[in-house]
């Protein structure tokens, strides 16, 4: 038991029955790394002393805790400890992608946009360098105008762009291909509320017949051969085999019969081009020619309907081969114009001689007597 040197050259008591060693110094150093306690920043750390910035962070070396920017102090523990972390986040400024801005610190995909998800404007396609802003952050955007190309996992439902590789349109909201924003914008749709497949007059908008003409510039709706009613007589512009068409499509008509849509004076369903007599309702047709109706029963009804004829005496329209107004059939004298009937004179005075000579027979008989 005693006061004794030891190999180090430091002063030690030793106790060898109690089994008692105690270095006996001048000043306290709990780690032995010959750095007083009282000086050390790291009183029980023998690899550890000093910390030169007091950021808690030390400045020797190769350990856990040894300080990357030993002459500033910082609080940065991620990325380089001990340096400058202007947002607090724990990244060093050197490290940190978005200094400034403590939801964010990686960009893997060097677009702009953080991969922290839960951060400010966060890379919705982390792994793939995108430039969309306004659906979802950081994700291909061919056409640039702000929205995502559609992805396996985000289609347009969710908000991508409907129109991918056109700038001026990306949204549908009736899904029908054509895009919400106004002309002079690419298919714009004329009914973007309303899903349609019109694409003549307006584009977009519902087309009950499917004939490309919306219902509300179609004026036949049902019908897909006809869609223009330039008259507004209810006859269609587009001629035959179209159903309906209008024969006098640019001037309004109401006739029903062989010509549609012209006009018809007497109402009778026949167009004035192609009837006979226009102003007389029960008379339409001549199949002859001559001015006398097919048509029966009226006074301009033709007798003959299948021979051109000028007769208008005993019968109408029919054959009056010396034109006396008398038909042949019941013309005496067919070739000549200054009669049509056999003369009684003839007859007459033989039956007034035969009278007379009745009368003087009878005379004479009676003289006898």
């Amino acid at each position: 038991m005693g006061l004794e040197v030891g190999p180090d050259g430091k002063l030690w008591y030793v106790d060898s029955q109690n089994n008692l060693v105690i270095r006996i110094d001048p000043y306290d150093d709990s780690d032995y790394d010959e750095v007083r306690d009282s000086m050390d920043a790291y009183p029980n750390n023998s690899l550890l002393w000093s910390d030169n910035d007091g950021d808690g962070f030390a400045d020797q070396q190769g350990t856990d805790i040894s300080d990357d920017c030993p002459e500033i102090a910082g609080s940065s523990i991620l990325g380089s400890l001990g340096c400058t972390d202007s947002d607090g986040d724990s990244w060093a400024d050197a490290n940190d992608e978005y200094p400034l801005d403590e939801t964010q610190w990686v960009d893997s995909d060097g677009d702009g946009y953080g991969d922290n998800q839960t951060g400010i404007d966060p890379d919705r396609c982390p792994s793939v360098a995108g430039y969309s802003e306004f659906d979802r952050m950081g994700c291909p955007d061919a056409d640039e105008d702000g929205y995502s190309d559609p992805s396996g996992d985000w289609n347009v439902e969710d908000g991508a762009d409907a129109f991918p590789t056109k700038d001026t349109q990306w949204k549908d909201s009736d899904s029908d291909g054509f895009g919400d924003n106004p002309s002079p914008a690419y298919l714009s749709d004329d009914c973007p509320s309303v899903s349609g497949s019109s694409t003549q007059d307006l584009l977009g908008c519902t087309d009950s017949d499917s004939d490309g003409w919306s219902d509300e510039g179609d004026a036949f709706n049902d019908d897909p051969s006809q869609w223009l009613d330039s008259d507004s007589d209810g006859y269609g512009d587009n001629p035959g085999p179209a159903s309906m068409p209008d024969y006098c499509p640019n001037e309004w008509g109401n006739s029903t019969f062989s010509l549609l849509g012209c006009p018809d004076s007497d109402g009778d369903g026949w167009s004035d081009i192609e009837d006979s007599h226009p102003d007389i309702n029960q008379l339409w047709s001549d199949d002859d020619g001559d001015g006398y109706a097919d048509q029966e029963g009226t006074e301009q009804s033709d007798d003959c309907p299948e021979v051109f004829g000028t007769s208008s005496q005993d019968r109408v329209g029919c054959i009056d081969s010396d034109g006396d107004g008398w038909s042949d059939e019941g013309d005496y004298y067919p070739s000549d114009s200054s009669r049509h009937s056999k003369s009684l004179l003839p007859t007459i005075v033989i039956l007034a001689s035969l009278v007379l000579v009745a009368s003087v027979a009878a005379y004479v008989v009676m003289r006898k007597q």
